[in-house]
């Protein structure tokens, strides 16, 4: 792999952006959808991995500091 000198990267990084920045409309309508269900994806796949943990290896989850608690102590805004 060849790397690039930081002018080059700078460069690299201003093509890219001219680039995305004519896209049309549609395609970064798109994209857009594509990239919150990739996230949604991820946070599905983060609960349903750590929802088996034991507490008393891997910690429990503490309650937050700011918005307004329930009665099970978990945070809501």
């Amino acid at each position: 792999m060849i790397a690039k000198e930081p002018p080059e990267i700078a460069e690299a990084a201003v093509e890219s952006g001219v680039k995305k920045a004519h896209l049309r409309w549609d395609k970064v309508l798109l994209g857009s959808f594509l990239a919150g269900a990739y996230i949604a994806f991820g946070g599905m796949v983060a609960i349903t991995v750590s929802s088996g943990l034991d507490p008393k290896t891997w910690g429990r989850s503490r309650p937050c500091s700011w918005g307004r608690r329930s009665r099970s102590g978990w945070c809501w805004w």
